[in-house]
């Protein structure tokens, strides 16, 4: 999950990239400073409500991606588009918010100066994950529970949202055999859109 990365900015708690202007010490605070400072703390808790999923537009089958973003044994990705994603879950109660995001040098001016140019922004660092980023924003937030802004559980149709799913590549045999029997006990159409990673390690 996104709170386990190690990677600050994958993590979501570094910020200071992504703020057009930090005054400095004995600087005087301008209006322009207070009203940055007002859409920063907006911005932080508006996306407390906020729940993310993200996706790569990458295609190819990716070594450093099962490396990085599953737990080395036990990693599943599949393919789905979005109209098949949005019509394969029950959102009901929550608005969706679906867009590429946009890679910005961090030396340069502008960068964000609006939430809804940051949710959908990130620093060149990460430009190879060529991500699509889907945010599910409660319609109201009066009737959220501590749970729910931390996790959120919503009903899916796999057999509508999955066209292919691939296996870890790192995933031992015997595992691999169980899931597959899982899939073809649970969810037969699955298992036959089941695939193995052409990666290979010794």
């Amino acid at each position: 999950m996104r709170r386990e990365f190690t990677d600050l900015h994958e993590h979501g708690k570094n910020y200071n990239p992504f703020i057009a202007h930090i005054t400095v010490a004995g600087e005087k605070i301008t209006p322009q400073y207070e009203m940055i400072w007002k859409e920063e703390k907006e911005r932080k808790e508006l996306i407390s409500y906020w729940h993310t999923l993200c996706f790569t537009l990458d295609t190819d089958d990716n070594y450093f991606f099962w490396k990085t973003y599953t737990n080395i044994h036990w990693g599943i990705r599949f393919k789905t588009t979005i109209q098949k994603f949005i019509e394969s879950i029950n959102f009901s109660g929550y608005e969706l918010y679906i867009g590429k995001i946009k890679y910005v040098s961090d030396k340069t001016e502008p960068i964000c100066y609006d939430v809804n140019q940051y949710v959908f922004s990130k620093i060149n660092s990460y430009k190879d994950e060529k991500e699509l980023r889907i945010y599910f924003l409660p319609k109201t937030q009066e009737n959220q529970t501590l749970e729910q802004t931390v996790s959120l559980f919503l009903k899916i149709t796999p057999e509508k949202m999955i066209e292919k799913l691939w296996l870890s590549p790192f995933m031992p045999t015997i595992i691999r055999s169980c899931v597959r029997d899982l899939f073809n006990l649970i969810n037969p159409k699955i298992a036959e859109n089941i695939e193995i990673s052409r990666i290979i390690e010794q």
